[in-house]
C-alpha cells in the first residue's frame, strides 16, 4: 500500500482525516452485519455487493477489478473514484464457467488471462482496453482432480518471465497419497511456459519444477517483490489428536512456508517436505502430550510416536514453517504491497473449533525479504480488519477470501460468504513505509508537505523500528532513520571488519547496543522486547556475524577489533538452540583456552584495560561447541533440557558504565584436562590429537551474593596477591568524564566440593570501541576451615569479563601455584557463567549504575 504517485490530492487529503471512509462517501454501500472494526489508521469501504461466491482478485492495466466467482466464472468490475469514494458503476460477464472455482492472473503484459478450475488451469487472450477474453481457452496445466480441497492457486512471477506457480491441495484432511510426491497431492510446483510441450498441457504430477510437498493445502501464494521468494500460507489439518488426547481446538497451527526462489538460487527448503501428512506445527504447545522440547512453529507428529516417526523425525526431517499462526483461522490469500514491507493474508475463518477464529485481514511485516518476526512469534500477523463479534460466524459476517492491490497501493479484499469488496486506505502520512515514497508525498501539495513535517511523524517511524532514545529532535531521528534504513539495505558479508560496508554496518550494530532500552518509550523487562534488540537479532538471523567467526584463521589477526568486540557482545545468540550458528575451529579455540596466562591474558593494554577480544571469543566458540552440537555427546541435551530463561540471553536493562549489579541465581561450567592432555594441546598443532575435554559434574547452578555485608568478610592479602582485585584505575568514559574505577564484593554459596566457597569483585573497565558495560570479574575459589580462609589443592583462582548487560560471564580458572608437569605453567582451564534468572523474578539496580555496596575499595 506504497505507491503514491497516482493518489489525487483530494483523496491522500480525505484519508488524512476521516475514520472511515463510508463515514464521509455519499451513497455508500453498508453491509447487512455490523460494520467491521478497523486498527488505528486505517479506513474501509464497502464497495460492492451481490456478487457470487467472489475468490481471487486481480487489477489489470486500465482499473477493472476482475473477480473469479466460484462455480459461476469472471466478472470485471469498472469503479467510479470520486475524491477517494469509490462507487460500483459497471459489472461486465468475461468468462462464463461453472468450473473455474478459484484460482486468477495475469501475465505481466496484461494481454493473457488465466484461471482454474479443479482440475486445470487455462489461459485465454485478455483485451485490458475492454476487459474481454477472445478465442479459446487454452489448457495450461491439468491432471489435477482430487476430491476434498478443490482450490487451485494461480502465481505470475513477476521476476521470471513467463513463469506460472500452480498450488494443489490434498484430497481429504488426512491424505496418505502425499506420503509419495508422485502423487502430486499438497505441493506447489512453477511451470515455464516456454512451449517446451508442444501440443499438450503440463501433466501436473509429471511435469514442473517443484517448490515444496507435504503441504495440505496451501491457497495463498505470493512472490515477495523485492527477493523475488516464493511464499504461501497453508491450512493445516482439522480433529488431530496426540497420544489419545484431542488437541484440535489449538493444534497444529496455520503456516507461512518460504520455498526459494524461481531463478535458480539454491536454497535447502526448495522442493522439500514440509511435514504433511506426518508432521505439523505446535500452536498451543502446552496442550500436546509428551512435548519435550517443542515450541511454537516446531514440527510434531499427531497419533503416537514411534521409534521411526517422532518428533526428532520430524525436526530433522521435515522443513518448519517460517511462521505459524492460530489453528483454524484458514489463511486463503497472501499478497504484499510493492516495497516488501508488507504481507497481507486473508484469514478466511474456522469451522472446526467451538469459538470461532480468523474472519479477520491481517498484516505480518517484512524486511529485506523476511518477515520480521521471529519463527516462534505468536504475535507476527497484526489484525488490521476484523469482525466486531466472531460468534456471529459464519452466517453473520464477512468472510476474506482473495486479495488484490491498485496503483496507488488501496488494499481490496473479496468476502465470498457475503458476496461483497471491500476497499481498504491507510492514513497516508504517518504509515507510509518507503522513504522515498514519505518524500513524494511532501510535494503533493503544501498541506501534505506540513503533515509530514509536522511533530510526530519521524519520531513515529522511528519509534516503530528501533528504541526511541532521549533527547533527539525529529530531524535527528529522521537522518538517523534513513541513515539506518540505507545500511541495513545494503547489507554486508562480514569477513574482517574492514571493508566500507561493513565499517558501516559494525557501527550500526553498535549504536543499537548502546542505545536498546535508552528510551523515551516504556518497555517492560518481563514482556515487550526492546525494538534494538530485535533488530539485533534479526541481523544475527539474516547474515554470518556469528556464524563466521573462526571460518578465516583462529587467531584473527587481521580482524578488526570492532568486529570482535562485536561478535563478543552478541554471543549469546550464538548458545541459542534455534540459530544453529556453526562452530568453526574448534580444535584452534580448543588449543587457545588452554593456553597460559602469560601466552593469552584476559587482559592487556595499559593499566590492563583492554579486553582480550580474541581470546574471549575462543572461549564461546569453545564452549558453544559443547552446549549446542548434538553429535558430540556433550552437555547438549542437559543445555535443551533448561528453561528458556535458564539459558543465556539477551540483556534486559540499559547497556551502560558503573557498576550495575548483576543477577543472583547463575549456571556454570568449567572445562578441564589432565595434565599429559594439557600439554598435549598446548604443544602440539591444532588437531593433530583428539583430546575430550572434561565438564566436571556439568552444568552447575552458582549463586552471588552481594548484600551489604559481604563489605565486612575480609579480603585475605593471598587473595590480592593472585587477583589484584582491588586496584583501582583511573580512565575516561563515553562521556569523556575521569574516573575512577569502583568494585563490588561478593560472596558465593557453596560450590561443587563440600565448604568450598568463591568470594570476588565485579570492577568496572573502560567501554571497549564505544560500548560501556564491561566489568572485570575476580574470583577465588576456597575452602574454610578452622582457619577460616584456606587456600589448598581445591582453591583455584578465576579472571574473566562480564559482557555489557551483565548476562554471561566468560573467562579462565587456574591453580594459584605453578604446576611443575608443565614446565612450571599454571594449571588452567576456560569456565562460563551466565545469568539464569527467570524474568518475573529479575531486579536489577536503579540506572545510577551503583548498589549500596558499590563504593570504591
Amino acid at each position: 500500500m506504497r505507491s503514491l504517485l497516482s493518489i489525487s490530492i483530494t483523496a491522500v487529503l480525505a484519508v488524512l482525516t476521516v475514520p472511515t471512509l463510508a463515514a464521509t462517501c455519499t451513497d455508500a454501500l453498508t453491509p447487512k452485519y455490523v460494520f467491521p472494526s478497523l486498527a488505528p489508521g486505517y479506513s474501509a469501504q464497502l464497495i460492492a455487493t451481490g456478487l457470487t461466491k467472489p475468490r481471487s482478485i486481480i487489477f489489470d492495466r486500465n482499473g477493472h477489478l476482475l473477480v473469479v466467482q466460484q462455480g459461476d466464472g469472471v466478472v470485471s468490475i469498472k469503479f467510479s473514484d470520486n475524491g477517494g469514494c469509490i462507487s460500483n458503476s459497471q459489472v461486465s460477464r468475461v468468462i462464463n464457467s461453472q468450473d473455474l472455482n478459484h484460482g486468477l492472473a495475469l501475465s505481466n503484459d496484461g494481454q493473457t488471462l488465466f484461471a482454474s478450475s479443479t482440475e486445470a488451469a487455462y489461459s485465454w487472450p485478455y483485451d485490458p482496453q475492454s476487459g474481454n477474453v477472445s478465442g479459446k481457452n487454452r489448457t495450461i496445466v491439468s491432471g489435477m482432480s482430487n476430491g476434498g480441497h478443490m482450490s487451485r492457486t494461480l502465481l505470475l512471477s513477476q521476476k521470471q518471465n513467463i513463469t506460472l506457480v500452480v498450488s494443489r491441495g490434498s484430497d481429504s484432511n488426512i491424505d496418505l497419497a502425499t506420503l509419495n510426491v508422485s502423487s502430486g497431492h499438497s505441493q506447489i510446483k512453477s511451470f515455464v511456459m516456454d512451449g517446451s510441450t508442444p501440443g499438450r498441457p503440463f501433466d501436473f504430477n509429471r511435469d514442473g519444477k517443484l517448490l515444496g510437498w507435504g503441504l495440505r493445502n496451501s491457497v495463498g501464494v505470493a512472490e515477495e517483490p523485492l527477493t523475488g521468494g516464493i511464499y504461501s500460507v497453508e491450512n493445516s489439518a482439522d480433529d488431530i489428536q496426540r497420544d489419545g488426547k484431542d488437541i484440535h481446538t489449538d493444534n497444529p497451527g496455520e503456516e507461512m512456508n518460504f520455498h526459494g526462489y524461481l531463478n535458480g538460487t539454491v536454497v535447502a527448503q526448495q522442493g522439500g517436505n514440509y511435514g504433511y501428512p506426518t508432521c505439523f506445527a505446535a500452536w498451543n504447545v502446552d496442550d500436546i502430550p509428551n512435548k519435550g522440547y517443542l515450541r511454537v512453529g516446531d514440527q510434531f507428529v499427531a497419533g503416537t510416536q514411534n521409534s521411526t516417526i517422532n518428533d526428532t523425525f520430524c525436526a530433522s526431517q521435515r522443513i518448519p514453517p517460517r511462521l505459524t499462526f492460530q489453528a483454524h483461522m484458514a489463511p486463503l490469500d497472501l499478497k504484499f504491497n510493492a516495497s516488501g514491507t508488507e504481507a497481507w493474508i486473508s484469514f478466511h475463518g474456522s469451522w472446526d473449533r467451538s469459538q470461532a477464529v480468523g474472519y479477520k485481514l491481517s498484516m505480518v511485516p517484512f524486511s529485506e525479504g523476511s518477515p520480521v518476526a521471529a519463527s516462534d512469534n505468536k504475535t507476527a500477523a497484526i489484525d488490521i480488519m476484523t469482525n466486531v463479534d466472531n460468534s456471529k460466524c459464519p452466517d453473520d459476517c464477512f468472510r476474506p477470501a482473495g486479495l488484490a492491490l491498485d496503483t496507488q497501493g488501496r488494499l481490496f479484499m473479496s468476502s465470498d460468504s457475503t458476496g461483497e469488496i471491500y476497499m481498504l486506505h491507510q492514513h497516508i502520512a504517518i504509515y507510509i513505509e518507503s522513504d522515498k515514497d514519505l518524500c513524494a508525498f511532501t510535494l503533493a501539495c503544501r498541506q501534505t508537505h506540513a503533515a509530514v513535517l509536522s511533530p510526530g511523524v519521524w519520531r513515529k517511524r522511528f519509534a516503530r523500528c528501533y528504541d526511541l532514545p532521549f533527547g533527539k529532535s525529529n530531524q535527528e531521528l529522521k537522518q538517523t532513520y534513513q541513515w539506518r534504513a540505507k545500511v541495513l539495505a545494503q547489507g554486508t558479508i562480514f569477513r574482517d571488519g574492514h571493508g566500507p560496508k561493513e565499517t558501516r554496518c559494525l557501527e550500526l550494530i553498535r549504536d543499537l547496543i548502546v542505545e536498546s532500552l535508552d528510551t523515551e518509550s516504556p518497555v517492560s523487562f518481563k514482556g515487550d522486547q526492546s525494538h534494538n534488540v530485535g533488530q539485533l537479532h534479526q541481523i544475527v538471523l539474516r547474515t554470518n556475524l556469528l556464524h563466521d567467526v573462526f571460518r578465516n584463521g583462529y587467531y584473527k589477526v587481521c580482524a578488526s577489533e570492532l568486529l570482535l568486540t562485536l561478535q563478543l557482545a552478541l554471543t549469546h545468540w550464538s548458545f541459542d538452540p534455534k540459530l544453529q550458528a556453526l562452530t568453526y575451529g574448534w580444535e584452534f579455540s580448543q588449543k587457545v583456552v588452554y593456553q597460559p596466562t602469560d601466552e593469552a591474558p584476559v587482559f592487556s593494554g595499559t593499566n590492563n584495560l583492554s579486553v582480550n577480544m580474541a581470546w574471549l571469543l575462543h572461549v564461546a566458540n569453545f564452549f558453544k561447541y559443547h552446549l549446542t552440537r548434538q553429535d558430540n555427546f556433550s552437555l547438549y541435551y542437559s543445555f535443551l533440557d533448561l528453561e528458556h530463561y535458564e539459558r543465556p540471553g539477551a540483556w534486559r536493562r540499559r547497556v551502560q558504565g558503573g557498576l550495575p549489579k548483576v543477577g543472583k541465581n547463575w549456571r556454570g561450567i568449567f572445562a578441564y584436562l589432565d595434565d599429559k592432555e594439557l600439554r598435549w594441546v598446548r604443544e602440539m598443532e591444532p588437531g593433530r590429537r583428539i583430546v575430550m575435554d572434561e565438564l566436571g559434574p556439568g552444568i552447575q547452578d552458582i549463586e552471588f551474593d552481594f548484600g551489604d555485608h559481604v563489605n565486612s568478610i575480609p579480603w585475605p592479602e593471598d587473595f590480592e596477591i593472585h587477583l589484584h582485585s582491588t586496584n583501582r584505575i583511573a580512565f575516561i568514559d563515553t562521556h569523556q568524564n575521569s574516573i575512577s574505577s569502583r568494585s563490588l564484593r561478593f560472596q558465593t554459596g557453596e560450590l561443587d566440593c563440600p565448604d568450598c566457597y568463591g568470594s570476588g569483585h565485579i570492577q568496572e573497565i573502560p567501554p571497549q570501541q564505544g560500548i560501556p558495560g564491561w566489568q572485570r570479574f575476580t574470583m577465588m575459589k576456597y575452602r574454610i576451615d578452622e582457619n577460616g580462609f584456606s587456600l589448598d589443592s581445591d582453591s583455584w583462582a578465576h579472571e574473566g569479563v562480564v559482557l555489557p548487560g551483565g548476562q554471561i560471564i566468560l573467562g579462565r580458572w587456574w591453580h594459584p601455584q605453578p604446576d611443575p608437569a608443565n614446565d612450571g605453567s599454571a594449571y588452567s582451564g576456560p569456565f562460563l557463567f551466565w545469568s539464569a534468572e527467570d524474568e518475573d523474578e529479575v531486579d536489577f539496580q536503579s540506572d545510577s549504575g551503583y548498589g549500596s555496596n558499590g563504593s570504591p575499595t
